[in-house]
């Protein structure tokens, strides 16, 4: 729907507390993938086009704070890393509301430019006091070391099940094509190494991705 910035902006205040007819009380499901939430559109080659504004995010972010409902949130594609500046209130903004939705369990932050910086913010501080347990990281900016330290949250964080959006007893799991770098492949192996994700996997496609890289040690995580 590529709502943007402005319908970003037109949807907190339409789900904020204070509105007159107020569905925060009884959403529980929001998927807002893809929709230019801060104003940034891939080019044709790949390239940022349009002008980063956070706004309409962080009016979000600040309406969902009173979600107590909220179980499944999809912001992905949104590219709410992609301004060195601006995106740092956005991401507070952000990271405030995941600490207050006491029942969030599904989390959907792929291909949004986070740095590892970024995750530490969202996730890595918050995962533990959070009944998160199915996080989505992939195609974002972690660059060394960022797949390693969400990793750990991870091996230490019972309910965290996954980081790689995956849902149990897959049988195919086809990332063809999805941009994936070497820091997306340390999040993949750990997913993969747990037997409620592989023990029916049949067909894995991961061609045409960018995962070679410098050598990664995948840390051991136990498995469930």
């Amino acid at each position: 729907n590529h709502i943007g910035p402005e319908g970003a902006m037109a949807l907190a205040a339409a789900i904020a507390p204070t509105a007159k007819c107020n569905s925060l009380r009884t959403l529980n499901s929001l998927d807002l993938s893809g929709n230019r939430l801060c104003g940034i559109r891939v080019g044709l080659f790949g390239e940022m086009e349009g002008k980063y504004h956070g706004g309409g995010i962080q009016a979000l972010a600040e309406a969902l704070t009173q979600s107590n409902l909220l179980c499944t949130l999809n912001l992905s594609g949104n590219h709410i890393g992609a301004q060195a500046i601006e995106s740092e209130k956005t991401v507070e903004a952000l990271g405030a509301m995941l600490a207050s939705c006491g029942r969030l369990q599904s989390l959907d932050l792929s291909a949004n430019h986070l740095r590892p910086k970024h995750v530490a913010r969202l996730v890595i501080d918050r995962a533990l006091s959070s009944t998160l347990n199915n996080l989505n990281l992939l195609r974002n900016d972690l660059q060394e070391g960022g797949g390693e330290a969400a990793l750990t949250t991870c091996a230490s964080e019972g309910r965290l099940r996954t980081l790689c959006g995956l849902t149990p007893r897959l049988q195919t799991l086809d990332l063809k094509g999805g941009g994936l770098k070497p820091w997306d492949a340390v999040l993949l192996a750990a997913d993969l190494k747990k037997v409620v994700f592989n023990s029916m996997l049949c067909t894995l496609l991961l061609d045409q991705n960018h995962l070679v890289g410098r050598s990664y040690c995948v840390p051991s995580t136990e498995e469930q």
